[in-house]
């Protein structure tokens, strides 16, 4: 698609339209956490069969959220007030604001349908929502290239995101009026002190959430700031394929978070260990394989996709598939903490200290380093914090050592050793071996899981 695009909108015109959609995912924040809390709250009472006090803290969820939604209004309109302190110079840009204020709009709706959607997941449906994301990614896709070529440019891009938003909002209200008859909606059903609860534990999500932000929102933000728009378009592109493999990696495995959330909310800890385990290991070892070959297709694809000008060279790959490795190991912790609310404080605050590392050393270092010195950035701070820290708590949860959980790191540490040393001429042979010792280590921390492998059909 991103070939197309760029025969109809500029180089800066895209990399504008990818930072507005980072600047959108900040507005995420507003929610402080409520829908993130509910995500396993809701899965725990529908484990314990409590529907009562799941239409209570639905219903608080719900219109706690339209009450906090008023901040999406209020920062959009900062937004709009305010466009050089946030993209630069946008006088070129034509229909800029108009762009801005659908895509601000069709957040707002995606924002107040969040309690519904987390709902669903709750009640282990996201498999459906996969599913629907497919196929409303075609219809975007099919609206996109019909605005385009009528010579909507920018405005294409907008008008066919509100239009997919529309259609998925409708749908997941019917699902939840289908799966859930017995809930009622009405402000009768709100509750201070639930709302207390899931603030208390959703203020810690929040925390997580601006981590978020400043993990993975910032790099084009940054790459405009210091160094220019089109240089965003590049790293974009570059990016694009490990982005794919993380969304399709994070999506298969986050749906184990409700069967995480009901196995705990029943106190069955033996199996919700044993599925950590088998979740750990095989996530770790899918990112591994499929991060390899990113990487050894990246600058065939992207000069066959968009031609190899827009390639940033073999050092960025290279610490693109690391990068994406490293943070793979991450997600099967987040996953446990967050369904069992475990030390939310703790895991928030070890995400927080990651991105603000991060960002630290990426501003400090981009205009000496460029591009390399965000990636190079990401992945000293997931190493410090995430990785160490989140091994740690979630070896406190289920009563484990953590420093076995650390090894799967090794493999993807000599990729990082070989580029320091410039030893990447071979890389048949440095991936081989590689791929052989995370093989050894991976089916000898497997063996003792291996049995659970087809638990309850997981």
């Amino acid at each position: 698609m991103v070939p197309f695009l760029l025969t109809y909108l500029s180089k800066p015109e895209y990399g504008l339209f990818a930072i507005a959609g980072d600047l959108l995912g900040w507005l995420s924040i507003s929610s402080l956490g409520i829908t993130s809390a509910l995500n396993s709250k809701g899965a725990q009472l529908l484990g314990n069969e409590n529907r009562k006090e799941l239409n209570v803290v639905i219903n608080t969820t719900l219109f706690t959220q339209l009450a906090t939604s008023i901040l999406i209004i209020l920062v959009g309109g900062l937004i709009l007030l305010n466009p050089r302190e946030f993209f630069g110079n946008v006088t070129d840009i034509e229909n800029f604001e108009i762009v801005v204020a659908i895509l601000i709009t069709s957040y707002y709706l995606q924002y107040i349908n969040q309690p519904f959607s987390s709902l669903l997941v709750a009640d282990k449906q996201i498999h459906i929502d996969n599913y629907l994301k497919l196929g409303l990614l075609l219809i975007q896709t099919a609206l996109t290239v019909i605005f385009l070529t009528q010579g909507y440019k920018l405005l294409a891009l907008a008008y066919s995101n509100f239009i997919a938003n529309l259609i998925i909002i409708s749908i997941t209200w019917y699902r939840v009026k289908r799966s859930f008859p017995d809930l009622t909606f009405s402000i009768e059903f709100w509750r201070k002190d639930r709302m207390i609860y899931l603030l208390k534990n959703g203020l810690w999500f929040t925390v997580g959430g601006v981590a978020g932000i400043l993990i993975y929102r910032m790099d084009a933000f940054l790459i405009g700031k210091y160094l220019s728009l089109t240089l965003v378009t590049a790293f974009i592109i570059n990016s694009k394929m490990y982005q794919i493999a993380e969304k399709i990696h994070s999506q298969f495995f986050n749906t184990s978070r409700p069967y995480f959330a009901q196995m705990y909310g029943k106190g069955d800890i033996d199996k919700f260990s044993k599925l950590y385990n088998i979740v750990y290991y095989t996530s770790f070892y899918a990112a591994f394989i499929i991060g390899l070959s990113v990487y050894l297709i990246s600058e065939w694809f992207i000069g066959l996709w968009v031609g190899n000008e827009y390639y940033l060279g073999r050092e960025i790959n290279l610490l693109l598939c690391v990068n994406f490795i490293i943070q793979a190991g991450v997600l099967p912790n987040r996953i446990i903490l967050a369904t069992s609310l475990f030390k939310n404080r703790e895991h928030a605050l070890t995400r927080i200290f990651d991105g603000i590392l991060k960002l630290s050393l990426s501003v400090v270092f981009i205009k000496e380093f460029g591009v390399s010195s965000i990636i190079i950035a990401a992945i000293i701070s997931s190493l410090i914090f995430s990785n160490l820290s989140l091994n740690y708590l979630s070896g406190k949860l289920l009563g484990e050592g953590y420093f076995q959980k650390l090894l799967p790191i090794i493999p993807a540490l000599l990729i990082l050793i070989a580029l320091l040393f410039q030893k990447i001429n071979e890389q048949f042979i440095v991936f081989s071996l590689i791929a052989i010792c995370f093989t050894l280590i991976y089916i000898n921390l497997m063996r003792k899981h291996s049995s659970y492998l087809k638990y309850n059909g997981v």
